[in-house]
């Protein structure tokens, strides 16, 4: 009894093993209930596993293994301590004596459950972290695992099941006081609850990255972020939808056959799903803009979408319009391109919202909605008088003209002319709503005094433009009216053209001359000089001042910028190139028309011809946007001596690069490594680079020596030189065969250590005379044969 008790509390280290021996030491272990193992390897025996886990709680890092299966009859507690507890595939039961609570896990640190059961009470978690691996928990009347915290805690379930029968939950993770409580589930099967497998309430989290519920998951006044998993069914209950549920990128797929994708789940409940990633995902959302009316560049909404690990299909993109006004769905607008190019030329102004529908292997996303507002654009009114009648009964025709803003189309609408000399505003007679045509109109005020009236025009916009009140002008009925303004001929301009000066003639007085364009962004003027931008129509307008005696006058032409042509530009950086065996390109090639150089892609575009094989080549450059018609360019593709080719795993260097059948190469070995190249070894008559002949004519030195694959080799018609060492090694080289007539000279070593019985079969006129070049030097020996073919 004193041996027993004394090794119950034993320590068992190395040196006790050798001391006692191992039997002796299994059988006094025998009866007890479990064992620690501390973080050294020491290990201690213990008669009950409260006794066993009160010591772990002390020992940071060790392991409590299960003996037997156990019964506990009252609560326990863990109150402090990092350590495993292995079940050892073994049962924990519990006998429930007046509380269901089993297993209280209050300790701060982080405790690990592992292969076994547990069953009979609730294992309850009140803080610090616990994880179970490979564990099943059952329990009657009352949950499986819960929480109740008081501190921060969290438990993460790796393997294994929760099971809890004739209670609502069979895990009930709820925030009972204000600190954290979370669950992490990456794994295992939950069933049981009447109510539900799992409840998540009261401000607690659940993350799930895998597992299986196949009873019902309960989210009730709390958080979850689902990123995998099988559900028999989710209930979001005061929490929004089942689609805050998910992680980001992941959507819900039903275990049914023919509906694989949950797209409308924006709902409190769902059945039979699993959670999925996505098949793509929208990296990169469309952007609106607000314009104003007249725009220059057309905009373009676009999405950035990238497939996942479990994408098949190709991306899908359909944009749309969302639905206003008296239309009853969103219009379709574009099809298949992940961006939409809005119209630069729309009718009127708009408030619009746009989104894609992006769809990959029957999953669809839609990106959020943009909005592209057009808004209404302010217009500028010019106003010109032309005074007549006589004294006393002047008349003065007020000419208005309201300017369309950058590409917009003329204003419409009418025009209100007011008299604002005495110091208020009276409209004039009949001049409260006078029409234009193409932005223009005309009022002739009469019965005027000789003396300065100030007027004002009211524009009364339409759907594209403002309302909009010009400044006062004078009507100076005492001064005279200039003789007639012109602007000098302009001619015909192209995009091309170069700065150029403006010119008037007539006109009256003394008043400086000034000049404007109704869009800049065509053709822009500084003082009398007009710089051409791009094409488009543009109203040129100039205005010679009032003086002491003149009344202000103008004048407008319209000048029109047609496209230039691509034939005037200067070209400059096409050269001849060497062959490559991919299609050549001039990437220096620069266009300049009248020292602009022209952008590729933007002003012209290149296609080639014939641009791969030796030869002539062409680069063909059309005319875009500014530009028009075609030009084209032709350039050499030519070899150079010296060069290294590789066709069909043989490399061949040129030694002549005439391209008229008469070139030379040599032969200088292969691509191919010793073990590759194998069997047969056939070198031509000739070699075909880049479309032309070339002849062989030469076997470079220590081309192949080394190969112990090559058994056989046939030389071509035209070799006249075999190289130092060409062949030398090629041990298993049974069976040379020679076409040429021309061969002159065999280099020392060219065939030394090859097939000791090889044959050399060259043809019957060649005999006595390639016996004697193929000398001892060549690496021959005597029982190499030579014969005819």
């Amino acid at each position: 009894m004193k041996i027993k008790r004394f090794i119950k509390a034993m320590v068992i280290t190395l040196s006790t093993v050798m001391m006692f021996g191992v039997s002796s030491l299994m059988v006094n272990a025998e009866g007890e209930e479990a064992s620690v193992t501390e973080s050294g390897g020491a290990v201690t025996y213990y008669g009950t596993m409260e006794e066993a886990i009160t010591a772990a709680q002390s020992k940071e890092g060790s392991t409590v293994s299960l003996l037997k299966d156990v019964t506990t009859e009252s609560k326990f507690t863990i109150n402090s301590g990092t350590f495993t507890i292995n079940l050892n595939e073994k049962t924990w039961s519990y006998l429930n004596n007046g509380t269901y609570w089993m297993l209280e896990q209050l300790s701060t640190g982080e405790i690990t459950i592992e292969n076994g059961n547990i069953t009979g009470g609730a294992v309850v978690e009140r803080g610090g972290t616990l994880i179970f691996n490979n564990v099943d928990l059952s329990n009657d009347n009352a949950p499986a695992l819960m929480f109740h915290n008081i501190n921060d805690s969290k438990v993460i379930f790796n393997s294994g099941s929760v099971c809890a029968t004739n209670y609502y939950f069979s895990v009930d993770i709820a925030k009972v006081y204000s600190k954290d409580c979370s669950m992490q589930i990456n794994g295992g099967t939950f069933s049981g609850g009447s109510n539900s497998n799992i409840r998540v309430a009261q401000g607690a989290y659940l993350e799930m990255t895998g597992g299986e519920i196949q009873g019902t998951l309960e989210v009730n006044r709390a958080s979850a972020k689902l990123t995998g998993g099988r559900y028999g069914m989710i209930k979001a209950v005061t929490c929004g939808n089942v689609d805050n549920l998910l992680g980001e990128g992941y959507v819900y797929r039903s275990t049914s056959e023919g509906m694989p994708w949950l797209q409308n789940t924006a709902v409190t409940e769902v059945r039979g799903v699993t959670v999925q990633q996505a098949p793509i995902q929208i990296t990169a959302q469309p952007q609106g803009a607000a314009v104003s009316y007249g725009y220059g560049a057309a905009y373009t909404l676009s999405v950035t979408a990238q497939k996942t690990g479990t994408a098949i299909g190709e991306i899908l993109y359909q944009w749309y319009k969302v639905k206003s006004g008296t239309e009853t769905d969103d219009v379709a607008i574009g099809t298949n391109s992940s961006t939409y190019t809005l119209s630069k030329a729309l009718p009127i102004a708009t408030d619009d919202n746009y989104y894609c529908a992006v769809t990959c292997d029957g999953y669809t996303v839609n990106t959020k909605n943009v909005n592209f507002n057009v808004e209404k654009a302010t217009p500028v009114i010019n106003v010109n008088a032309t005074i007549s009648g006589e004294v006393g009964s002047r008349q003065a025709e007020l000419s208005v003209e309201v300017s369309p803003v950058g590409e917009g189309i003329y204003p419409s609408g009418t025009l209100r002319f007011v008299d604002c000399t005495s110091g208020s505003e009276v409209d004039m007679s009949g001049a409260t709503a006078v029409n234009m045509t193409d932005g223009k109109a005309t009022y002739t005020w009469t019965g005027l005094a000789d003396q300065i009236y100030k007027v004002k025009v009211v524009y009364s916009g339409d759907g594209n433009y403002n309302t909009v009140t010009s400044a006062e002008f004078e009507v100076d009925t005492i001064k005279k009216n200039q003789s007639a303004l012109t602007i000098k001929n302009i001619g015909t301009k192209t995009c091309a053209d170069r700065a150029f000066p403006l010119n008037t003639s007539g006109g009256s007085g003394n008043g400086a001359v000034t000049f404007t364009s109704s869009n800049p962004r065509i053709v822009s003027i500084s003082g009398n000089i007009a710089t051409i931008h791009k094409i488009g129509s543009v109203t040129i307008t100039a205005t010679k001042e009032a003086d002491n005696t003149y009344l202000k006058a103008t004048t407008s032409v319209l000048l029109t910028i047609s496209k230039a042509k691509i034939v005037s530009a200067t070209i400059s950086g096409i050269s001849s190139m060497n062959y490559t065996g991919k299609p050549i390109t001039q990437l220096k090639m620069v266009l300049k028309v009248d020292g602009k150089v022209l952008k590729n892609g933007t002003d012209y575009t290149i296609t080639y011809q014939n641009n791969k094989n030796i030869g002539r080549a062409t680069v063909i450059i059309n005319g875009k946007g500014s530009y028009t018609g075609t030009v084209k360019k032709s350039f050499k593709i030519k070899v150079s001596k010296g060069k290294i080719y590789t066709i069909n795993n043989l490399k061949y260097k040129v030694t002549n690069a005439v391209s008229n059948g008469k070139g030379t190469v040599t032969l200088t070995g292969s691509s191919k490594s010793k073990s590759q190249l194998k069997g047969t070894l056939k070198i031509c008559n000739t070699v075909k680079i880049g479309g032309k002949r070339f002849q062989i004519t030469a076997i470079k030195a220590k081309a192949f020596k080394g190969y112990t694959k090559l058994m056989q080799v046939i030389i071509g018609k035209n070799v006249t030189t075999i190289g130092n060492q060409a062949f030398s090694g090629c041990k298993n080289l049974k069976t040379i065969t020679i076409e040429s007539k021309k061969l002159k000279t065999v280099e020392k070593n060219a065939f030394k250590r090859i097939y000791k019985k090889a044959v050399i079969k060259v043809p019957s006129a060649k005999v006595t005379a390639y016996k004697k070049l193929f000398k001892s030097r060549t690496g021959m020996t005597k029982i190499i044969n030579i014969k005819k073919k």
